[in-house]
C-alpha cells in the first residue's frame, strides 16, 4: 500500500478552522469527534464564521445518561464551557450522541466480514474493532461502539439517523452533572406562579430548538456502509 501524501498543517487548530471556513464559505461541514475546544476558540475569535459554516455534526453528548459518569458523555465533559459556546453559536448543529452510538455495535461476526478482504487497511481496522469490542466486555453491550465513525457516516448519509429538534443546554456547573447535555424534548417550559398557598402552572412557554438530536439510527445500514468503505467495495 503506498504511503500517504498527507501532511499535518502546522497552523493552530482554531486558526486553521477560521481560515478554511473563510476560504470556502458555505461549503465546509465541521465534524468534531472530540472535545469542542478548538471549535469554540474559533467562534470566540471570529464569530463571523458561524453563518459561513454549512453545518456542524458532532459526536458527543447524550440525553439518556453518560459514560464518564451518570450524566455526562466524555467529549462534552472534557470541556463543557467550549460545548456551551458551540451549542449556542447559532449554526445548524446535529448531535450524534451515546443515544445512537451505543446502539450501533460491531460484533466479532462483523469483524470477520471485514477480514474477507485481506490487506493492511482491513487488518488495521479489524485490530481496532476487536480492541473496541474488548473494552465493552462485561458492560452489558453486545458488541463495541465506534462512536466517531457514526458521526462521519451521518455526514455522508444523513438518512442513517432519525433526528429531533430540541433545546439543548450544557451544564457547566453541577456537583453531579457537569458536562451533561440537558435536552428539552418538548421545547416548552411550564410557567409556574406562587399563589400564596402553592405553585400553579398558568401556561406554557415555547423555547427555540438549537440542536438536531439523533434519537434513532439505522445501525445495520451504517455497519454495512463502514465495511464497504473500508474494503473498497
Amino acid at each position: 500500500m503506498p504511503g500517504s501524501r498527507c501532511r499535518a498543517d502546522p497552523r493552530f487548530g482554531a486558526d486553521l478552522i477560521i481560515a478554511l471556513v473563510r476560504q470556502y464559505p458555505h461549503q465546509i461541514t465541521l465534524v468534531p469527534v472530540g472535545p469542542l475546544t478548538n471549535i469554540a476558540l474559533a467562534v470566540s475569535q471570529d464569530p463571523g464564521i458561524v453563518p459561513l459554516v454549512r453545518e456542524v455534526v458532532l459526536m458527543g453528548g447524550s440525553i439518556s445518561g453518560g459514560n464518564v459518569n451518570a450524566a455526562s458523555e466524555f467529549n462534552i465533559h472534557a470541556d463543557p464551557e467550549a460545548a456551551d459556546i458551540v451549542f449556542n453559536a447559532g449554526w445548524p448543529l446535529t448531535m450524534v450522541g451515546l443515544d445512537v452510538t451505543e446502539r450501533t455495535l460491531f460484533t466479532e461476526t462483523d469483524v470477520r466480514r471485514l477480514e474477507q478482504r485481506p490487506g493492511p487497511v482491513t487488518r488495521f481496522a479489524a485490530a481496532v474493532l476487536r480492541f473496541q469490542i474488548g473494552t465493552y466486555q462485561g458492560t452489558g453491550f453486545a458488541g463495541g461502539a465506534i462512536h466517531d465513525a457514526l458521526a462521519v457516516g451521518a455526514v455522508i448519509k444523513p438518512a442513517l439517523l432519525e433526528t429531533q429538534p430540541m433545546r439543548v443546554d450544557v451544564e457547566t456547573g453541577g456537583k453531579f452533572t457537569r458536562g451533561a447535555t440537558v435536552a428539552n424534548r418538548s421545547n416548552a417550559v411550564d410557567r409556574v406562579v406562587w399563589t400564596g398557598h402553592w405553585y400553579e402552572t398558568v401556561g406554557v412557554d415555547k423555547v427555540q430548538p438549537n440542536v438536531k438530536v439523533a434519537v434513532g439510527v439505522q445501525a445495520q445500514s451504517f455497519i454495512q456502509m463502514f465495511i464497504d468503505r473500508i474494503t473498497g467495495r
